[in-house]
Order: C-alpha cells, then structure tokens, then sequence
C-alpha cells in the first residue's frame, strides 16, 4: 500500500512539473519585455531566464526549449518584439507553445 501511495505522489509531482502551459509562460514573459522599454533591457532579461536572441532587419525572435519529464516533451517558448525608431520595443508577441514528444 505505502509503494502504490508513494508512486502515484511522486507520477503526480512529476507530471505537474512538467506540464507545458501557456497561461504560466505568457504571465512570466510578460514581466520581462513591454513595449515602450529599451530594446537592451529586454534583451538581457530574457537572456538571464534562457532566452537566445537573433536579430531579423528590426525584429528580435528570442526563444527557448524546455523540456518536460511527463509526458516526454520538448516544447519551443517564444517571443517577438521590434525595435522602434527611439530604440525601443514595440509589436511584442507572446507565441504560442510548440511542443513535440512521444
């Protein structure tokens, strides 16, 4: 009996770790790049949580991987923001999750 207890505490710890969700990465981006700021400062905050930022013309695609145990998942974040004539971020877009697994 304590096994049965102890595997499914521990399956449902796992599988709520590792459940991609959309609500929780829009809330965490959203306080890291907003229109209106300078486009270095929210370059570096998304590379402080993992973020790798390329450059296109005067858009910036910054984006990361994460991976989930249960289900086995990789699941592609990203975001998008242009640079405005004042050097500042503009047109941000929060994308949605793009995940693959087994």
């Amino acid at each position: 009996m304590q096994k049965i207890i102890l595997i499914s505490t521990l399956a449902t710890i796992l599988t709520a770790c590792g459940t991609p969700n959309q609500n929780d990465f829009e809330r965490e981006v959203a306080g890291r790049v907003e229109n209106g700021m300078p486009i270095q400062k929210a370059i570096i905050r998304l590379k402080d949580f993992g973020f790798t930022c390329t450059k296109y013309q005067k858009y910036f695609d910054c984006s990361r991987t994460k991976q989930s145990v249960i289900p086995p998942a990789s699941c592609v974040e990203k975001i998008t923001f242009a640079q405005n004539e004042q050097g500042l971020a503009s047109e941000t877009t929060i994308w949605r999750l793009a995940c693959a697994g087994f």
